[in-house]
């Protein structure tokens, strides 16, 4: 910090340089902040009266600029690592220091410092091994710096890569270009200064995150790139490892919208980040939730899987087999530290088709969730070639079905509910309150969560009595007034949803981001024009005092959101590749593509008042649909938007208009379910029944030719075997499944062969061939071998 209070020759404790010495007073009107310089002069009568600092940044440092009048009392600049241990040394013989700080967690071990002056100093002192100061005779003194994670070394391996030819005006002009390409990313017409202002801040905010974690060995002809491994090493023995890494994102925060418009905008640069995400998964076998740089235990859901679902739909290049082993991982293996990754109560959630109260109070936002990476896990093993993985991810993330609670008259009383362990609700309905935050719902209430499953819209529609009636649910969350009730503390979203204005919508929470485009799955599509555009509007300003969000702005995700809208494209359904066509801001915006290529966005008559869409053209051609693909998107050309003040109540009404779903037609979702809890269940094995429980930490000893039967109420058809192992020495040779009329006579219907697993606590699914007759009893036959399991399933239509 500069300063210029201190009399640097009076020094001789820590005390005379800690934070209250040097903390200065500052305006907002003496400052500039931007992505390559930030500035600041201080006024008179501070602690740093007469001086002025400014910054500009490379990736892993800094040039400072320090300027003193000719009469400020000192010209000192001060070292602390005032939040943590750490140490200092200067070197005078090259006017240089190097540092360490200790002030470090999630795995983030400490940090090496090395930088240098541009002018030599006449004092300089350290106290407690980690406070120090320097003073100067000069008015204009420059200040290098580099950091590393890794070593001392890298640190000055780091300052002769990105610093050492440079000076503070060639930082700045390279650091202007590099983000310069990003802003020209997108280029409007008819935008309002603070419209500009409130796009390109948006812009900035989106490419502040993933942050990058690794660091150069070679040269920048040559790179070498290693990182400081958050999963090993301690705080004082940092362990490096080849590769990139990147951190700081929340993927229950980022995956709706951060994550494809990267998609869009910088699919190279997209590459990059998931190749730093899958890193995670080689150095310790999870990606977690939350990457800071390692994990931390925040929200709900393992939404990697969707991100890495969604980029491999695109054909985006990156580590498609570890992103898929990652994911399958997530969804199958029983997590012994949730804060380095997996899924919540998997022991169960497998097979109640839900994570129960009694595991987490906030079960329902866990599952919900959990059927969107679900999804995403059913199109990654689609495109793996992995049929049986598909046909059961597919069927669980179609299992929201079961937390609807449909006995309301009409859709304003139906609502998705927690559930306990038993199948009974959380909440009677009597006592149910859906403006309540207190259970079930991860920072938020039902209304929020009302709507949530981008997945199968058609398939939500249809719960709700069809297209009309999800017009009426969506309505009664934009209208019913903003109230909440808690029987705990008041958090901060629960103001916002309120401050919104927009009934229960709470934008500034994640769940509510697609909530408006889901009404592409309802009776009037057109809404969501009317509701984006408002939000637009009102949601995204202060531009003139730096109040652009309505509240918290996680790693980019809310300014994602006004990005993908104000262009008129919004990803409602990731891993679809589908883009739901919505009402776009600008006059004109152009969006720059890979190859040279550009989708312009070409809205003429838009205003205030023109907010709805008659018809939408793709390079000359008529788009009847809601959507467009994500290949039209990128090939590039004239996305025409013809523009009016009343809606085209018609335009996406029709059902081939709609985007995708996994459930076609008029019909609720068909969830297969397991035979064992339909019918009569009788085993060979002493403790069978663990076999059946729901629960696969209840463990049962399955010894060579034991078998397991069950009785059904009529014939009926099944269609996959699951298997959950305890540890992973468990083999088979063969599991057969036989089938009979009489509980008599037994025919064989299928086997599953060489049956092993490669974690502990895992549950794999089998295919069985469809051509078999459908049969009141089934068995099976463990042959060959013997292990431990915790749970057998035959999964068919059982309702």
């Amino acid at each position: 910090m500069v300063n210029t209070s201190i009399d640097s020759s009076k020094v001789s404790s820590g005390s005379d340089i800690d934070h209250t010495k040097y903390a200065s007073d500052f305006s907002h009107e003496n400052e500039t902040a931007k992505p390559q310089l930030y500035s600041i002069a201080f006024p008179d009568k501070s602690n740093a009266a007469g001086a002025k600092m400014s910054l500009t940044p490379s990736m892993h440092g800094a040039i400072t600029r320090f300027q003193f009048d000719n009469n400020a009392k000192n010209k000192n600049v001060v070292f602390d690592s005032s939040r943590a241990d750490g140490n200092l040394e200067f070197d005078a013989t090259n006017n240089s220091f190097s540092a360490i700080t200790k002030d470090g967690n999630n795995g983030m071990h400490q940090m090496y410092v090395y930088g240098t002056f541009d002018k030599p100093y006449q004092v300089s002192k350290v106290e407690n091994s980690k406070q120090g100061i320097v003073s100067f005779k000069d008015n204009d003194v420059s200040m290098k710096v580099a950091t590393s994670f890794v070593s001392a070394k890298q640190a000055q391996k780091n300052y002769e890569l990105e610093l050492a030819n440079q000076n503070f005006n060639s930082l700045q002009q390279q650091t202007t270009s590099e983000w310069e390409k990003i802003m020209n990313k997108v280029q409007v017409k008819g935008a309002t200064h603070n419209q500009l202002v409130t796009l390109y801040s948006n812009m900035y905010r989106l490419y502040m995150y993933p942050n990058f974690y690794g660091e150069n060995q070679g040269t920048n002809a040559r790179p070498d790139w290693v990182h400081s491994d958050p999963y090993s090493g301690s705080m004082e023995k940092p362990v490096a490892k080849s590769g990139k890494m990147y951190f700081n994102n929340g993927f229950w925060d980022t995956y709706r919208t951060a994550w494809p418009a990267y998609s869009i905008l910088s699919p190279d640069k997209e590459t990059d980040y998931l190749n730093g995400l899958v890193q995670h998964y080689r150095n310790q076998g999870w990606v977690p939730r939350w990457i800071a740089p390692g994990g931390t235990n925040s929200m709900v859901g393992t939404s990697s899987d969707i991100i890495f679902a969604d980029a491999m739909m695109k054909n985006i290049p990156f580590a498609h087999k570890d992103a898929y082993e990652s994911a399958i991982k997530n969804a199958s293996v029983q997590s012994e530290n949730l804060t380095n990754g997996g899924r919540k109560a998997l022991n169960q959630s497998n097979f109640l088709g839900y994570v129960p109260s009694e595991s987490d109070n906030f079960g329902l936002s866990w599952f919900m969730e959990g059927y969107i990476n679900d999804w995403g896990l059913y199109q990654m093993s689609k495109k793996q070639h992995k049929l049986a993985e598909a046909k059961y991810y597919k069927n669980r993330a179609l299992t929201y079905a079961k937390m609807f609670d449909g006995n309301g008259q009409q859709a304003a009383d139906k609502w998705f509910k927690g559930k306990k362990q038993d199948g009974s609700w959380t909440t009677d309905p009597q006592n149910f309150d859906p403006t309540s935050w207190s259970r079930d719902y991860t920072e938020t209430d039902a209304y929020n969560m009302a709507v949530s499953v981008p997945q199968d819209g058609n398939g939500l529609a249809n719960l709700y009595g069809g297209p009309a009636g999800l017009t009426q649910k969506i309505d009664q969350i934009v209208n019913t007034p903003g109230d909440f009730t808690t029987e705990g503390g008041v958090i901060h979203e629960m103001r916002e949803q309120r401050e919104v204005k927009l009934g229960q919508y709470g934008h500034s929470n994640q769940p509510a981001h697609d909530i408006l485009y889901m009404y592409a799955f309802s009776s009037q599509p057109w809404k969501t024009q009317k509701y984006t555009r408002d939000i637009l509007k009102r949601l995204y300003v202060g531009s003139d005092f730096g109040q652009g969000y309505v509240g918290n702005e996680d790693n980019g995700e809310q300014s994602a959101w006004y990005i993908l809208s104000a262009l008129g494209i919004y990803p409602q359904n990731l891993a679809s590749n589908q883009f739901v066509l919505g009402s776009p801001l600008f006059k004109e915006a152009k969006v720059q593509l890979p190859h040279g290529r550009s989708l312009t966005v070409k809205a003429p008559n838009n205003s205030d008042k023109n907010v709805y869409v008659n018809s939408v053209y793709l390079n000359g051609r008529r788009i009847d649909k809601t959507y467009l693909d994500y290949k039209q998107i990128m090939r590039g050309g004239v996305l025409r938007f013809n523009m009016s003040s009343r809606p085209s109540t018609r335009r996406g009404t029709q059902q081939w208009q709609k985007p995708a779903s996994l459930t076609q037609g008029r019909k609720a979702p068909q969830v297969k379910t397991d035979a064992f809890d339909k019918g009569q269940v009788v085993g060979s094995d002493q403790d069978y029944k663990k076999l059946v429980d729901n629960d696969s930490n209840t463990v049962t000893t399955v010894k060579n030719n034991s078998t397991l039967d069950v009785k059904l109420d009529r014939a009926r058809r099944i269609d996959m075997l699951t298997l959950s192992n305890s540890t992973k020495d468990t083999k088979f040779k063969n599991v057969k499944i036989y089938g009979s009329r009489d509980g008599k006579h037994w025919r064989p219907v299928d086997q599953v062969r060489n049956v092993k697993f490669t974690y502990d606590k895992s549950t794999k699914p089998y295919l069985i061939r469809k051509t078999f007759v459908p049969y009141q009893h089934y068995r099976l036959k463990f042959e060959g071998g013997s292990g431990q399991l915790g749970e057998v399933e035959l999964l068919g239509n059982m309702d």
